[in-house]
């Protein structure tokens, strides 16, 4: 195609340009009002574009997730657990939400999440009963640690597992080669 209208339909780039560059090289209508709305108008564009070109599927589904839970749709309790989070742990829980999406049943974005939100805590899986988990926290419990368990294990706990939780006072272990660990040390 020698008028390159192929290459103007896929890149958008050189599609805005060609539709904004007779305007915005007219000085006089850039000063305008309307030039100076139209300009700011594009560059918005062209970010959103941007934004979506540069972007693979898994960051679309996280982001639209993301956008779902701050508008409410989980529920109140979860919209402010993910405004007490920083970015990375707000990145990190979106990663484990897609990773429950894909695993279903599998317990693992849950405990990656109590890991994650409770840096300190010891997690086990018996072998035997894999729809068991027991979690010994290691810490004081208060309001804010509650509510941020409360978050996780709502929004990554399958259905059909069950967790017993300790905070401050560890479990007694009688045989340790039938459990898994995940955590950092061994209480």
């Amino acid at each position: 195609m020698p008028d390159g209208s192929y290459e103007i339909a896929v890149n958008p780039y050189i599609r805005l340009g060609k539709i904004l560059y007779p305007l915005l090289e007219d000085t006089a209508f850039c000063d305008s009002p309307e030039g100076q709305l139209l300009f700011h108008e594009a560059v918005q564009l062209m970010s959103d574009i941007d934004r979506v070109s540069g972007a693979d599927m898994d960051t679309l589904i996280r982001q639209l997730v993301y956008e779902e839970i701050a508008e409410g749709c989980y529920g109140r309790e979860i919209a402010d657990f993910l405004t007490t989070l920083g970015m990375q742990e707000k990145s990190a829980v979106l990663d484990y939400l897609l990773l429950l999406y894909r695993n279903g049943r599998e317990p693992y974005p849950f405990i990656g999440a109590i890991l994650l939100l409770f840096p300190q805590s010891v997690v086990f899986r018996e072998k035997q009963k894999p729809d068991m988990i027991y979690i010994f926290m290691n810490t004081a419990q208060d309001e804010r640690q509650l509510a941020r368990y409360k978050a996780a294990k709502m929004l990554f706990l399958p259905m059909g597992i069950t967790v017993k939780l300790s905070w401050e006072q560890p479990f007694i272990l009688t045989d340790i080669n039938d459990l898994e660990q995940y955590g950092n040390t061994l209480a």
